[in-house]
Parts: structure tokens; sequence; C-alpha cells
């Protein structure tokens, strides 16, 4: 519990926050299909931080934002089985008609 302490949270604000959301906490024991953790989701963010680290930043908004769209395409591709390059070929003949 020196954990809780040390990042100022006391066991009884911790007790209220698991009563509050238990029903979305424990979702992964009444499903079996929702995993436990947050695993997938940690995944699919580090190539955006491995980015982010190696360049510094993002020049601007727009690119920032065009580099979301792009990995969440290629990330989505990936979790359907399709072939990320042949989806990405398919938008860009569908934005030039």
């Amino acid at each position: 519990m020196i954990w809780l302490e040390n990042a100022g949270i006391t066991v009884d604000k911790l007790k209220k926050g698991i009563a509050k959301h238990r029903d979305y906490i424990f979702t992964f024991l009444a499903n079996p299909a929702v995993p436990p953790t947050n695993n997938d989701s940690e995944k699919a963010l580090r190539p955006a931080k491995t980015k982010l680290k190696v360049s510094g930043c993002f020049r601007s908004e727009e690119g920032a934002g065009n580099y979301a769209t792009v990995a969440s395409v290629i990330q989505t591709a990936i979790k359907n089985g399709q072939n990320p390059f042949e989806v990405l070929q398919v938008i860009a003949t569908l934005s030039q008609a």
C-alpha cells in the first residue's frame, strides 16, 4: 500500500473509485472475450511513441493528424487480417476519384 500513499491516494478513495466503476473494471470477469489488460491498446500506441521519441515532435498539427490517421488505418487493417498497403492503395484511389 506504500505505492498508494506515494501517489497521494488513500485506501478509502481507491475503494470508492472501484465501487463507482466496478461494472467497467470487472467486465472481463463476466465476459471471457474481454481481455483483463489494456495491453493491445498499449501495443497499438507504441509506434507513435517511438516516432515521437525519434523525431522529437511533429512539425504541425496537420502532420500529427495525418500520421495518426494513417497509423490508425494500418493498425485496423492488420487487426482485420488485411494487407495494410492494399487498404491504403484503395483509399488513395478512392480519394482521387
